[in-house]
C-alpha cells in the first residue's frame, strides 16, 4: 500500500507537470491582465497627422503682441482667430504641419512681422471605429485620434486565443487598407505595419487559419501561427532558434 501511494503521489507530479508545460499562443499575453484607455494617448504630434473637427489649436503669440488662445475646429473645419476671423483649416492641406505653416503666414499677414507665434495641437478629439471579429470585446469603440490598431485593441481587452495575430484587417469605407502582423512588432520590434485609424474604421481579427506547436529544446516553446509558406527553419526561428541543450 506504502508503494502504492508513493507510485500516485509521483504520477500526480508528472500530471502537474504536464499540465504547466502546456503550450500558450505566442503574443496574447501582450494582452494579458492589462486594458488600455485608447482615449488617452501620450505621444508626439506625428508630422502627418491629419486634423479634424473637435481637436484644439493652441496658439501664443510674442514679440510686439502678446497673448494666448485656444481654438477649436469647428465641423466645418473653421477655426475663429481673434482680431483676423474665421479660418479655413483645410486651405493649406489637411496635416498639422500644413496647419501651422497656414497660420504662421496669417499671423505675418494680418498682424505684421513683429508678431511671432508658436502653434501646438492640445487635446485630441476622439472618434468611434468598429471593432469585430476574434477579440474579447466587440462593438463600437471610442479612441483618440492619434490612436493606432494596436491601442484600439489593447482597449477592447485583447485578442481571443482563437483570433490571428497575423492577419489584421484595417477596412475603411468599404476597402481593406492594411493587413497588419503583430508578429513584426513581438519579434523585430518593427511598428512600421501599425496604422493609424480614422473615425469609421473597421478593425476585423479573423480566425487564425494554420497553428504550430514549438516545444524541447527552444528559447520559447509556444503555439505560433503560421501565414502558409514557412518552412521548418521558419519555425524554429519563430521559437527564438535552439538552445544548447538541442
Amino acid at each position: 500500500n506504502l508503494q502504492l501511494e508513493e507510485l500516485e503521489r509521483k504520477a500526480e507530479k508528472l500530471q502537474d507537470s504536464a499540465r504547466s508545460r502546456i503550450l500558450k499562443p505566442f503574443g496574447h499575453d501582450l494582452f494579458a491582465g492589462t486594458q488600455a484607455n485608447p482615449l488617452m494617448i501620450n505621444s508626439p504630434v506625428p508630422t502627418e497627422y491629419r486634423i479634424g473637427p473637435g481637436d484644439l489649436i493652441e496658439v501664443q503669440l510674442f514679440g510686439q503682441r502678446n497673448a494666448s488662445y485656444t481654438l477649436e475646429i469647428s465641423r466645418e473645419g473653421i477655426i475663429r482667430f481673434p482680431e483676423i476671423g474665421p479660418i479655413n483649416v483645410f486651405e493649406g492641406g489637411s496635416s498639422f504641419v500644413d496647419l501651422k505653416n497656414l497660420l504662421n503666414q496669417i499671423i505675418t499677414d494680418q498682424l505684421g512681422a513683429g508678431v511671432q507665434s508658436s502653434i501646438n495641437l492640445g487635446a485630441f478629439r476622439t472618434i468611434n471605429i468598429f471593432l469585430l471579429g476574434e477579440v474579447e470585446k466587440q462593438g463600437v469603440l471610442k479612441v483618440n485620434s492619434m490612436a493606432s490598431v494596436v491601442d484600439a485593441i489593447l482597449g477592447s481587452s485583447g485578442i481571443k486565443d482563437s483570433g490571428s495575430l497575423r492577419q489584421i484587417q484595417l477596412n475603411r469605407s468599404g476597402k481593406l487598407i492594411a493587413k497588419i502582423d503583430l508578429y513584426d512588432l513581438l519579434l523585430h520590434g518593427d511598428s512600421s505595419s501599425v496604422q493609424s485609424i480614422e473615425s469609421g474604421d473597421v478593425i476585423f481579427v479573423p480566425v487564425l487559419n494554420k497553428q504550430v506547436s514549438v516545444d524541447g529544446a527552444v528559447r520559447r516553446p509556444a503555439k505560433y501561427e503560421l501565414l502558409g509558406d514557412e518552412n521548418l527553419a521558419d519555425v524554429i526561428k519563430l521559437a527564438g532558434g535552439l538552445d544548447i541543450r538541442a
